[in-house]
């Protein structure tokens, strides 16, 4: 089963490397956003599941490669994001991992269409 186990792992590596070229680079996704994220949360559950997290892995780096003409900024207040939600209960994780974080403080949300692909 472990051969199993880590052949898929680097079948998934592979796939999700060739999906963020496309995106990132080649600016042409050929899957939704909806099944990136499904091939990243089933790596990276395998990843965890069975100790098989290794540096160069998609579920350890940012991917990608930055345009050409992009500033590096940092900025003053973190910017936090929602991750990827798909539930009402993934939703209300997030709330309560916001909340835990700002300890009480006063809260809002804003929330808008996504328009970067």
């Amino acid at each position: 089963m472990t051969d199993s186990i880590n052949t898929r792992v680097e079948a998934l590596r592979r796939e999700i490397r060739r999906h963020d070229y496309c995106y990132y680079v080649l600016h042409q996704p050929e899957i939704s956003d909806r099944a990136y994220d499904r091939l990243f949360a089933e790596l990276r559950d395998l990843e965890l599941t069975h100790d098989l997290i290794e540096p160069d892995s998609p579920t350890q780096r940012v991917s990608g490669q930055p345009l050409a003409g992009f500033e590096t900024i940092t900025h003053t207040v973190p910017m936090l994001s929602i991750d990827n939600t798909y539930s009402a209960e993934e939703l209300l994780a997030f709330n309560t991992r916001i909340r835990k974080q700002l300890e009480g403080q006063t809260l809002e949300y804003v929330v808008e269409p996504k328009i970067d692909g």
